[in-house]
């Protein structure tokens, strides 16, 4: 349920009152909501000019729940659990003392076995082959990882409940062990959620820490190859980049048995700030925690480059941890270089369609672009994949 905005208003008047003495945190809050609220209603509620009420049910919840976010504040969270044998589960998470995050991943896992606990009116610990697989359904799981994520979980609440003696039984848990085990229920609907929009991946990159940072997601969503450990990327320099034409022009590279061709990418309006941005901007800001430290990057033509001696360009291994850091900020559980591309890729091609290009055309043009392979089955999955995204967005 969500929290009550009445009760709440004087609280959190109090709150944006105090963020005025920390502009940082302030302003940081405001970014975090205007992503997902129009940004002149957020700024006229931190100003106090306006009251909550100018908010619809999902901006209020989505507002509050960044306020909760940034100030930790419970008052704020509006999450909500609903677990069937509920105090015991909640015993279970006392002993435990797992850390916030692990505990909330937990918590999270219990608000969707619920539905199947009472409708067997049994709990997790207790059921069959064919009721706990109902279970790892009704979990959605998105990646094979997530799943066995959650399986884990499971498994040590299963454990728990075994050694206090609520039940005699093995655990069943353990019977779900191994990939060919469990694949099958990975939602298979997942390649969907995968696809983020080019305003969501734009958005992430713009906001990002620094730009050498974003200018990375708009880059691989632009067309520029992840494969090959990022080579593109990493050998990316401002001899490549005409601004006056908007384009970046790639020269051919061998990529393993197969030659990528030469090719010109034209690039976005937030990508091209970007890059402009990455090249200009000589600091970089290292974020740890609670702790920030900035450095002087290498001075080099690299777009992304090292700020370590010797680093005049990026180490393919760091653009990981940059993507990785980006997806932990915006809370983005899928995205990765992969998704990035993709997403990209069904952007461009949904675009070309519209413009009235034959679908056979529009395969080619994606996967030169995007310097893929241009072999039967390279086009038979992206026009696949092409089809199906064109008939979802219709």
């Amino acid at each position: 349920m969500m929290a009550n905005t009445h009760v709440l208003g004087q609280e959190l008047t109090q709150v944006l009152n105090g963020l005025k003495a920390l502009p940082t945190i302030r302003q940081e809050a405001i970014d975090k909501i205007s992503k997902k609220i129009n940004i002149e209603k957020v700024e006229a509620i931190f100003s106090l000019q306006k009251g909550m009420e100018i908010l619809t049910e999902k901006e209020t919840s989505d507002f509050l729940s960044s306020i909760y976010q940034v100030t930790k504040d419970e008052r704020f969270n509006t999450k909500s659990y609903d677990f069937f044998q509920v105090s015991f589960k909640q015993q279970f998470l006392r002993e435990k003392k797992y850390r916030k995050d692990n505990a909330d991943n937990i918590r999270i896992i219990f608000s969707k076995t619920a539905e199947i606990e009472r409708k067997y009116n049994i709990d997790i610990y207790e059921m069959n082959k064919v009721q706990f697989e109902e279970i790892l359904v009704k979990l959605e799981a998105k990646t094979l990882r997530s799943l066995q994520n959650y399986i884990s979980k499971i498994k040590q609440y299963i454990d728990y409940a075994i050694e206090v003696n609520k039940t005699k039984d093995s655990n069943i848990a353990l019977n779900y062990d191994t990939k060919s085990k469990v694949e099958k229920f990975i939602d298979k609907n997942a390649e969907d959620n995968m696809i983020f929009n080019m305003q969501d991946i734009m958005e992430m990159a713009d906001f990002a820490d620094n730009p050498q940072d974003g200018v990375i997601l708009a880059l691989i969503f632009d067309g520029l190859s992840y494969r090959d450990k990022y080579s593109e990327l990493v050998n990316l320099t401002e001899e490549n980049i005409d601004f006056d034409s908007n384009t970046i022009n790639l020269p051919e590279r061998i990529e393993g048995d197969r030659i990528v061709k030469a090719r010109t990418i034209e690039m976005s309006p937030v990508t091209s700030k970007l890059v402009d941005r990455a090249i200009n901007v000589p600091e970089y800001l290292s974020i740890n925690g609670d702790n920030s430290r900035e450095y002087t990057l290498q001075e080099s033509n690299f777009i992304l480059r090292g700020f370590r001696k010797g680093r005049e360009q990026i180490n393919w291994r760091n653009i990981n941890q940059r993507i990785i850091r980006i997806k932990e900020i915006n809370e983005e559980e899928f995205l990765n270089a992969t998704t990035t591309s993709y997403s990209g890729q069904l952007h461009f091609a949904k675009k070309l369609l519209n413009e009235g290009i034959a679908i056979e055309s529009v395969v080619e043009k994606i996967l030169v672009r995007f310097g893929m392979p241009t072999n039967t089955s390279s086009r038979f999955y992206l026009r696949s994949r092409i089809e199906k995204y064109a008939s979802l967005t219709k």
